[in-house]
């Protein structure tokens, strides 16, 4: 029996806990006292501010000298500093605190992506209303604005035109917590993302998925389609430019998250993030060609023996059919919810593998959808065709109604 330390749980785990707790390993977990996935660990460590790295930092090494742990994982971006740190000092081998920092920030990372000198992105550091104006100038229309410390979409602004910039600066300050944002060029093209695990400082591509943006209202994802429909034509360069990346890091053993978008055979990344992916996309790759990259994951942070030629073929396996997770942030509407109607019925309706969940509760009062924390629900399903699989989807949300007063 092996301990792995938790530094923050995350939504959308259930698989990753479950595929855990097979393994008859313990879990001890640090996170905020209201987290919904503390009371899961078999050791409970609380701390009070999640962007604190050297609290999370200073609780691990009393963790570490208490009862000990063996690997150290998260599903969220703010800890990898003190991952960083920690793996330098315990001799994990997964990162440095100085890569840490650098998957962390968003402006970091990409100052250090554009050293490749390969399908760059036009960028600059806004720290005020006179250098969001001046990014403006910069960039051209539309551009995007960012806070550089924040996941899920929280404080993304399109900007279209020199009207929106001053409301757009007001929002995107206001959801930064180190108060320096990132101003990028829009990036167009289809948009995806990728699962790369770094075994003994080797890069692998697990899997890539399609994400649909609603790229007017600050870039909210909405659906993640795995497989790919375009998986094929994309993978190759996938593969190799992420290779690139993962050695330009420094990444020992680990595994990232990396949003982009594929446009005439060139790749440009949008994000890089310091752990697996916030949707269901991992258990979709189980489901769909019986892959499980958690299994994969637990193994590598516990530098367990791993058959790299038997994860090269899995990585070759063709999928089977197509799963669609939609966090799902209708109705565009704020007050308290009277009432959720359909929900019983659609549960009915769904395969044994599929699920829909409600995040509201009739009597909440819930705010105009912002970024992807703000969504309402989610829905799991799976399908052999794509395109039906979305008409689907979409049949499966119009029949959920929210009664809001």
């Amino acid at each position: 029996m092996k301990r792995v330390l938790f530094i923050r749980g995350g939504f959308h785990k259930e698989f990753a806990y479950k595929t855990f707790f097979r393994s008859g390993n313990e879990m001890i977990m640090m996170d905020v006292a209201d987290s919904m996935q503390l009371p899961l660990a078999d050791y409970q460590y609380v701390i009070n501010d999640i962007r604190d790295t050297e609290e999370m930092y200073t609780v691990a090494k009393k963790i570490y000298k208490e009862v000990g742990f063996d690997g150290i994982i998260t599903f969220m971006n703010s800890p990898a500093t003190a991952i960083g740190r920690l793996s330098d000092e315990l001799g994990f081998d997964y990162f440095s605190e100085e890569s840490g920092k650098l998957m962390s920030n968003k402006f970091l990372i990409r100052e250090k992506l554009s050293s490749l000198n390969e399908n760059l992105v036009r960028y600059t550091k806004v720290t005020s209303l006179e250098e969001a104006y001046e990014a403006a100038e910069k960039l051209g229309y539309p551009w995007v604005l960012k806070p550089t410390d924040t996941a899920s979409s929280i404080g993304v602004s399109v900007i279209h035109n020199k009207d929106e910039i001053a409301k757009a600066y007001e929002f995107t300050i206001k959801a930064s917590f180190n108060k320096c944002l990132i101003g990028e060029e829009f990036i167009t093209g289809e948009e995806h993302c990728a699962e790369l695990i770094v075994i003994e400082g080797q890069p692998y591509v697990l899997g890539i998925s399609k994400k649909i943006i609603d790229e007017n209202s600050g870039c909210i994802e909405l659906i993640d389609i795995t497989p790919a429909p375009r998986y094929n034509e994309i993978y190759e360069e996938a593969k190799r430019y992420f290779s690139k990346v993962g050695k330009l890091l420094d990444i020992r053993n680990w595994m990232i998250h990396i949003e982009f978008k594929a446009e005439d055979g060139k790749i440009r990344i949008i994000e890089l993030n310091p752990r697996v992916a916030g949707a269901n996309i991992a258990e979709s790759e189980w489901h769909l060609r019986n892959f499980n990259i958690y299994d994969l994951l637990y193994k590598t942070i516990l530098k367990e023996k791993i058959d790299v030629e038997e994860l090269e073929r899995k990585i070759q396996m063709p999928h089977k059919g197509y799963t669609a997770f939609y966090s799902y942030i209708t109705p565009h509407k704020e007050g308290v919810i009277k009432k959720i109607n359909g929900m019983r019925q659609v549960r009915e309706t769904m395969g044994q593998k599929e699920r829909i969940n409600s995040y509201v509760k009739e009597g909440e009062h819930i705010k105009l959808p912002a970024s992807n924390a703000d969504f309402r629900g989610a829905i799991y399903t799976m399908g052999d065709d794509y395109k039906e699989l979305m008409e689907r989807v979409k049949k499966v949300e119009s029949s959920i109604d929210y009664e809001i007063e």
